[in-house]
């Protein structure tokens, strides 16, 4: 893997590849045959997270993206 300046990666880099279009199969086959760890980022994944941690926001960027809980009752 190089780094994304070209550099040659430290050792305990990790690489972070974030993509709201997806990824190739070509770019998922490189990040799992690096040596080093790279996680690639969907939107899905995403926004996973944003809802994982929403409630440890930092209020300014909670108000960027305003979301509440709403609950839905099933049978």
């Amino acid at each position: 893997m190089r780094c994304a300046g070209g550099g040659v990666p430290h050792p305990g880099d990790n690489g972070l590849f974030v993509s709201t279009g997806g990824f190739t199969s070509d770019a998922i086959l490189e990040a799992e045959r690096s040596r080093e760890p790279v996680k690639l980022l969907d939107l899905d994944g995403f926004i996973q997270l944003l809802i994982e941690h929403y409630e440890t926001l930092n209020p300014e960027y909670k108000a960027k993206v305003p979301l509440r809980k709403v609950w839905v009752p099933t049978e």
